[in-house]
C-alpha cells in the first residue's frame, strides 16, 4: 500500500489527442511511458508553447511540489506562466513554494546532473523573485533576496547593479 501512489487527474479541459502527444514526446525524449506527474509537466508545456496558458497553469498546479523529479521544475513553470498571465502574486506564491522545498530536494540525496539541475531552478527563482518584488515595488524584500544571493555566490553582473545601486 505504501508503494501507491494517488492518481493526479488531468484538468477537464485537456483533450485526449493533447494527452497522447505529450506522452509522445515524452517517450521520444525517456524511452519509456511516463507517470501521470511526467505527463502533466509534459501537457503544462505544450499547452503554453500553444498559447493555451490557463490550462498549463492548472496542469502545473496539480503536481505536487514536494515531486522529487517534477516539482521544482512545475512551480518554476507555474511562476512564468502565472507572470504571462500578470498574476504577480500567484507567481510569486509559487517560486517562494519552490525555495520553501529546494532544500531538501537539492540536498545530498540528489546525484550530480540532478543536483545541478535544481541548483539551477532555484537560482533562476531566486532572480524571478527579485524581478517580482521589483515589480510589486518591494525594495526592502528585493535587497534581503539580492543579499542572499550574493552570499551563496550566485549573484551575476545584473543583479549586482540592482543591489548597488537599488534605483535601477
Amino acid at each position: 500500500w505504501m508503494g501507491l501512489q494517488e492518481r493526479i487527474e488531468i484538468p477537464a479541459g485537456v483533450t485526449s489527442d493533447e494527452q497522447q502527444r505529450a506522452r509522445q514526446d515524452f517517450r521520444r525524449v525517456q524511452q519509456r511511458d511516463p507517470d501521470d506527474v511526467e505527463l502533466l509537466l509534459v501537457l503544462a508545456e505544450n499547452l503554453a508553447r500553444r498559447g493555451r496558458t490557463e490550462l498549463a497553469v492548472e496542469c502545473a498546479e496539480r503536481i505536487p511540489v514536494q515531486d522529487e523529479r517534477c516539482g521544482l521544475r512545475s512551480r518554476l513553470l507555474l511562476a512564468q506562466y502565472c507572470l504571462c498571465l500578470n498574476r504577480a502574486f500567484r507567481s510569486e506564491r509559487a517560486v517562494r513554494e519552490l525555495l520553501a522545498v529546494a532544500g531538501a530536494t537539492v540536498g545530498e540525496t540528489a546525484g550530480g546532473n540532478e543536483r545541478g539541475a535544481a541548483l539551477a531552478q532555484v537560482r533562476t527563482a531566486r532572480e524571478l523573485l527579485v524581478f517580482l518584488l521589483s515589480l510589486q515595488f518591494r525594495f526592502e524584500e528585493r535587497r534581503a533576496v539580492l543579499r542572499e544571493l550574493r552570499q551563496g555566490g550566485l549573484l551575476g553582473p545584473l543583479l549586482t547593479k540592482l543591489l548597488c545601486f537599488p534605483s535601477l
